[in-house]
């Protein structure tokens, strides 16, 4: 069975003029443009394609990479708007739409979003939301202490960052268990921290049990922060310096980011100490 919005292995029917006719099934045949395929097909070959509507509402493949199908999450950026809504590149010939019922904020052209890609039009049309609450699994899925998983950084709040979990549950990291900068969009690897009675999950960027920063090297993390990642200090400045800006000895702060420095959260050159970002 063909699913619209993945990928699907098909078999190639026949070539035509514009490309190549692939067994769709009970959806009939599917049309695999030549400039979509990357190699010579023949009659009988097995291929690797994504299912997609044209402007047309016509069926058609492709061998490119979309960057994202249906059922999952990602950060998209808006290229034109219209009264429907607005377009966002989705990788593909045919941009996907948002409709204007279905963004939590009004969107900007230019401006980059996390959606959720779905199907609309009885399946056949690809489209996506803003509104990710709707979206995420209604049963949270079992996940065990210091589990590593993968997370999309969605949104900030005061607490810290709402992040999306293995592409289907929602967890928090708290700007307390924060030692680098995140990015909306991001995505990196986090570690259950807790599931909570309520059922929200909470997360940590390191493994639980490791070491994290003290509380000098967390200030000089947030210093570096607010200072768009670059302080003009370093192990070599002056002593006085270092204590008027951190409050700390010479030889403290030294330490801090030379620990800093073998975590691989920090650079330090003659011009002072940058922020790596992850």
């Amino acid at each position: 069975m063909v699913e619209i919005g993945k990928l699907n292995k098909l078999c190639v029917k026949n070539k035509s003029t514009y490309g190549y006719n692939l067994e769709g099934g009970d959806l009939g045949d599917i049309l695999l443009l030549n400039k979509q395929t990357k190699e010579e097909l023949s009659a009988g070959d097995m291929v690797d394609v994504f299912v997609y509507m044209d402007s047309d509402e016509k069926l058609l493949a492709t061998m490119n990479q979309p960057k994202a199908m249906v059922g999952e999450f990602a950060y998209l950026k808006v290229v034109a708007l219209n009264r429907a809504g607005a377009f966002l590149d989705l990788g593909l010939a045919k941009d996907v739409l948002v409709r204007l019922s279905e963004q939590r904020v009004p969107m900007r052209e230019g401006q980059s979003y996390v959606v959720y890609i779905f199907r609309e039009d009885e399946g056949m049309r690809l489209a996506a939301s803003s509104k990710l609450d709707h979206y995420f699994n209604p049963d949270i899925a079992h996940y065990d202490e210091a589990q590593k998983v993968d997370i999309l950084v969605w949104e900030q709040t005061e607490l810290g960052y709402k992040v999306i979990i293995n592409n289907a549950d929602l967890g928090l990291l708290y700007n307390t268990e924060i030692f680098h900068t995140l990015n909306i969009g991001q995505k990196t690897e986090a570690y259950i921290k807790k599931v909570r009675d309520d059922l929200k999950i909470d997360l940590v960027l390191q493994k639980p049990g490791y070491e994290k920063p003290d509380a000098l090297s967390q200030k000089i993390i947030k210093k570096l922060q607010t200072s768009d990642g670059f302080i003009d200090v370093n192990d070599k400045s002056d002593a006085h310096e270092i204590s008027r800006m951190f409050g700390v000895s010479k030889k403290k702060f030294k330490m801090a980011i030379g620990g800093l420095y073998k975590k691989r959260v920090i650079e330090i050159s003659k011009e002072g100490i940058h922020l790596i970002e992850k």
